[in-house]
C-alpha cells in the first residue's frame, strides 16, 4: 500500500521503541456501540494521558485510514475482521512499525470472523513471536464449561458437539499460551478458568475502572427525549441481546408480570441489539426474532435494537435501576461498568454475583420470577432497601475508581513506570 507523505510522517513519528502497539477494535464514526472498541478506547486514552506514552492501535475498518486521535494516539484502520486477509494486513502494518517490540492483542478483535479466523490466531501469534516481539494478550472471554453456555451457541446441553468444542477450545488456549508472554483478564473468576489451560504462564487481573460519573443528562430530560412516561418506573437491562446475558429471561419475566398484574407501572427495557458475533447465525436470528415478537405485543417491554453511544447515555440516564439477569459470565461485564459510570443502582443475578465474587444478598436475585419481582417491588416501595442497593452500587463503583487501579494496570501491562506518576496531576491536564 502506497502511503501519502503525511501518512509516512505519522508512521515515522509513532514508530519508536517505547511506543505501545495495540491490536483491537476502536469506535467507528457511525457511533454503533461496540464493547471491545469502547474498552480499548477508554484504556488507551486514559493510560496515554497518565503516562504520556505513545500508542498505535491497529483497528478494524471498512476503509483504510490513519486517524491521529491526539499527540499520543494513532489509530490505523488496517483490517476487515471478517476477511481472511486480516492477518496478512496486520502483519504488513507490524512491518511499518518495526521498531516497536511489544504488541498488545485483544482476543475479540477477530470474533466476528467465526471459528476459522479464530483458529488462525495461533499461527498469527507465532509469526509475531518469530519476529522477536513480546506479546501481551487480553483474554476478554474464557469459557471452560460449554454445557452451561450451550443454548448461547445454538446447541442442546447434551449435544456431543459441545464436548468436542470444549476440547478444541482448551487446545486453542494451550497453543495460544505457547506464544503469549502475559495474559490479562478483567475478573478473578476468568483467571481461575484460564490458569489450568495455560500452565504457569503469567496472568494478571485488571478490572475495568470507573473514570468519573457521566450523569450529564437528567432522568427527566432523558425520558422526554426517549418519549417515556415520566410516571413509569424504568428497569433497564443493558447489553447485547443474548442467552447468557439472560435477555430471554427478562422478556419472559415482563410477560409474567403483565399476565399476573405485577409491577403494573413498571417498564422493562432491553437496551441493546443483536450480538455482532452471532447476528448472522440462523439459530440466533430465531432467538432474537422471538424476543422482538414478545416486545412487539407486550406494552411493558421495550427492545431498543442497536444503540449509538449517545443513545446508551439516554437509556441509562432514564433508568431507575439496572438489572443483570446473566446466566453466567464469559468475561468482564462492560455493561455493569457503564451502569456504574452513570451512577445507577444495580441488581445482579446469583450467577453474575458469584462470578464477580460478590455476596451482598440485598442486590442478588435468582432466575425465578417471584424472587426478581420481590426485589424490584422492594426497590420502589421500601426506602431502606432502595438505600442499601444504592449504597452497594456506589461502594462497588468506588472500589473500581480509576485512581485506585490505573497505576497497577500500567505497571503490569505496559511497562515499568517511567517516574513517580500522580493520577491527579494528569487528570488536571487531560480528559481523564
Amino acid at each position: 500500500m502506497q502511503l501519502s507523505k503525511r501518512e509516512q510522517q505519522l508512521v515515522k513519528q509513532f514508530n519508536q521503541p517505547d511506543t505501545h502497539l495495540v491490536i483491537s477494535h476502536w469506535p467507528s464514526k457511525t457511533g454503533s456501540f461496540d464493547g471491545i472498541a469502547t474498552y480499548t478506547q477508554d484504556t488507551v486514552e486514559k493510560l496515554a494521558a497518565y503516562s504520556q506514552d505513545k500508542f498505535v492501535v491497529l483497528a478494524e475498518g471498512q476503509k483504510f485510514a490513519l486517524e491521529k486521535i491526539n499527540k499520543n494516539i494513532l489509530v490505523v484502520r488496517a483490517f476487515d475482521e471478517k476477511h481472511l486477509r486480516l492477518y496478512p494486513r496486520i502483519l504488513s502494518w507490524l512491518n511499518h512499525f518495526n521498531l516497536i517490540k511489544e504488541v498488545t492483542i485483544h482476543s475479540e478483535f477477530c470474533a466476528s470472523g467465526g471459528p476459522s479466523l479464530r483458529l488462525l490466531m495461533v499461527p498469527f501469534l507465532g509469526l509475531i513471536k518469530l519476529a522477536g516481539r513480546k506479546i501481551t494478550f487480553y483474554a476478554h472471554n474464557v469459557v471452560t464449561d460449554f454445557v452451561k453456555f450451550a443454548p448461547h451457541f445454538g446447541k442442546q446441553k447434551d449435544d456431543q458437539m459441545i464436548k468436542l468444542w470444549a476440547l478444541g477450545y482448551r487446545a486453542y488456549l494451550a497453543m495460544t499460551s505457547l506464544f503469549v508472554d502475559k495474559f490479562v483478564v478483567l475478573e478473578e473468576v476468568i483467571r481461575k478458568r484460564l490458569q489450568p489451560l495455560v500452565g504457569k504462564k503469567e496472568i494478571v487481573v485488571h478490572p475495568h475502572w470507573i473514570a468519573g460519573a457521566k450523569q450529564k443528562i437528567s432522568k427527566q430530560q432523558a425520558r422526554r427525549a426517549l418519549g417515556l412516561d415520566a410516571r413509569k418506573k424504568i428497569v433497564v437491562s443493558f447489553g447485547f441481546v443474548t442467552y447468557y446475558k439472560g435477555a430471554d429471561f427478562l422478556a419472559d419475566f415482563a410477560k409474567w408480570t403483565h399476565q399476573h398484574k405485577k409491577l403494573e407501572q413498571t417498564q422493562f427495557v432491553l437496551a441493546g441489539g443483536p450480538a455482532y458475533s452471532l447476528q448472522d447465525k440462523d439459530y440466533y436470528k430465531e432467538y432474537y426474532a422471538s424476543i422482538e415478537k414478545t416486545a412487539a405485543y407486550l406494552p411493558n417491554l421495550t427492545l431498543t435494537g442497536f444503540l449509538k453511544e449517545e443513545e446508551v447515555a439516554y437509556w441509562l440516564s432514564a433508568a431507575d435501576v439496572v438489572v443483570f439477569p446473566y446466566r453466567n459470565l464469559m468475561g468482564g461485564s462492560g455493561a455493569l461498568q457503564q451502569a456504574l459510570i452513570y451512577g445507577k443502582p444495580v441488581l445482579l443475578s446469583q450467577e453474575m454475583a458469584s462470578g464477580l465474587g460478590l455476596k451482598d444478598k440485598e442486590v442478588i436475585f435468582t432466575h425465578q420470577n417471584k424472587n426478581l419481582a420481590e426485589k424490584i417491588e422492594s426497590f420502589f416501595t421500601q426506602t431502606k432497601y432502595q438505600a442499601s442497593v444504592q449504597a452497594f452500587s456506589k461502594n462497588l463503583a468506588s472500589k473500581l475508581a480509576i485512581e485506585k487501579l490505573i497505576a497497577n494496570h500500567y505497571q503490569d501491562v505496559y511497562a515499568a513506570s517511567k517516574g513517580n506518576f500522580s493520577y491527579n496531576s494528569f487528570a488536571s491536564q487531560s480528559s481523564l
